[in-house]
């Protein structure tokens, strides 16, 4: 999402300006997951439609997230939240507020600094609570997995310190159907040990 304009208040206070997204049909990937599963099954085909439509903002996510990694950020804190809808049917990654360049924290504000435990429960890849200071683009990755098993199963995965939590989420996608090569790669992805993923 562009900043427009940022700046400091008369008292001191810290603004930003950026775009607005609004619109009958604009929300979260969050608003969206949630509404799909709940969507009435008489229109197997409407619900069909639906679910790739989601499919295709997480495809979407993915794109952003490879250009922001290739400009040697990280974003510490993908969840379906912080992923924007709008009515032109654009997707948009917000909240960078945990993002830092690659290899540099961002000096003096503490909410960028390398320490264990940042990101949201569910979403942020194992490293992040272990050693933050080495979670890299695979940290961002094993979010992007725990975003499309929400979508495919309407749970977070397990974040267990082992692989038997990946063994966990895999079991989960199988009891809900979902093929083995879309299984395979959310595992993959999902992996404890970062060099295991892509």
């Amino acid at each position: 999402i562009p900043v427009y304009s940022r700046g400091t208040q008369a008292a001191g206070r810290p603004y930003y300006a950026m775009r607005l997204i609004t619109g009958e049909r604009a929300g979260t990937l969050q608003q969206a997951v949630k509404q799909w599963p709940t969507a009435p099954p008489d229109d197997l085909a409407e619900r069909d439609l639906a679910w790739r439509g989601l499919l295709r903002r997480v495809i979407d996510v993915c794109h952003t997230m490879a250009y922001v990694h290739s400009q040697g950020v990280l974003h510490r804190d993908l969840k379906p939240a912080n992923v924007l809808l709008s009515n032109e049917g654009r997707t948009r990654v917000c909240d960078f507020g945990l993002a830092r360049r690659l290899g540099t924290p961002a000096p003096g504000d503490p909410r960028t600094q390398q320490f264990a435990g940042m990101g949201t429960l569910g979403f942020a890849a194992p490293e992040q609570y272990v050693d933050f200071k080495h979670a890299g683009t695979k940290a961002d990755q094993w979010s992007l997995a725990a975003i499309l098993h929400k979508l495919l199963t309407n749970e977070c995965p397990d974040i267990g310190h082992s692989s038997r939590a990946v063994a966990c989420c895999d079991s989960v996608m199988r009891e809900r159907g979902i093929p083995d090569h879309i299984r395979s790669a959310v595992c993959r992805a999902l992996a404890y040990d970062p060099q295991a993923r892509f």
